[in-house]
């Protein structure tokens, strides 16, 4: 199975399916968008972005959900399906027959809702957004999927802390685990990860932009990793696009 970062939070994760997460998503003048290469390759299925079976999208802010680059790949790509919070349908532009492709769960926080996807097994979990309060309203979907013997977990803006991670409980069950990266720079955060999920591998995403990156955030989180490591097990930073990881 190989797992392909493509922009900001956004991956594609290629096994018996093709699975992308976030991968088309917009300029926010902080994170990275989608290559704009890429974006059209995915828009119009072309190597090695034909066949997706499955976009599923965390949340709709910009900068992991581009609506316009959605809707024309839905309307294009008349097999695939997505998966999305109702704030993030409501944007789509499309015709009904396309909409029926679009999978909208209806879950409470902190609980979650599983279910079977032509093979793989999806679990997509309501967790809280990160930043307290101005993002209370937010739907946030974390996604555990299982596929060909492996399990990946993608928290999309979680917060990171004990009453998210703890509903995940997955610890020591997880082979991959996608998040933003204070997941590895903060020790409070670390502490949670490790005590409740305790993956395999961190694949570290959701890094600003280098050239506005002006508190530093990319050093300090390698900084502060690199001052107990062993607290996780293994971590991959995804500080830019392209990068890869063979499960």
């Amino acid at each position: 199975m190989l797992v392909r970062h493509l922009a900001n939070a956004g991956v594609m994760i290629e096994g018996s399916k093709k699975i992308i997460i976030d991968g088309l998503c917009d300029e926010t003048g902080l994170y990275r968008k989608t290559d704009e290469e890429d974006r059209e390759k995915i828009i119009s299925a072309i190597e090695p972005f034909d066949d997706i079976d499955l976009m599923i999208f965390t949340h709709e802010h910009p900068d992991h959900f581009e609506e316009e680059a959605v809707s024309e790949f839905l309307i294009r790509n008349e097999k695939a399906y997505a998966l999305m919070n109702e704030e993030a349908f409501l944007r789509i532009e499309a015709d009904e027959d396309t909409k029926r492709r679009i999978i909208v769960p209806e879950i409470e926080t902190l609980k979650s809702l599983r279910f079977d996807f032509f093979g793989a097994s999806i679990e997509v979990f309501s967790l809280a957004h990160d930043g307290g309060k101005i993002f209370a309203d937010v739907v946030n979907f974390a996604t555990i999927i299982e596929m060909d013997g492996k399990r990946i977990l993608h928290t999309g803006d979680a917060a990171f802390n004990e009453s998210n991670y703890s509903s995940l409980d997955s610890k020591g069950n997880i082979d991959l685990m996608i998040a933003p990266f204070p997941n590895v720079g903060i020790p409070t955060a670390r502490k949670n990860v490790k005590n409740y999920i305790d993956p395999t591998l961190i694949m570290a995403v959701h890094f600003p932009i280098p050239e506005h990156d002006k508190y530093g955030w990319a050093k300090s989180t390698k900084d502060n990793y690199q001052k107990s490591p062993q607290l996780l097990n293994g971590v991959i930073f995804a500080d830019d696009i392209g990068e890869e990881i063979t499960l």
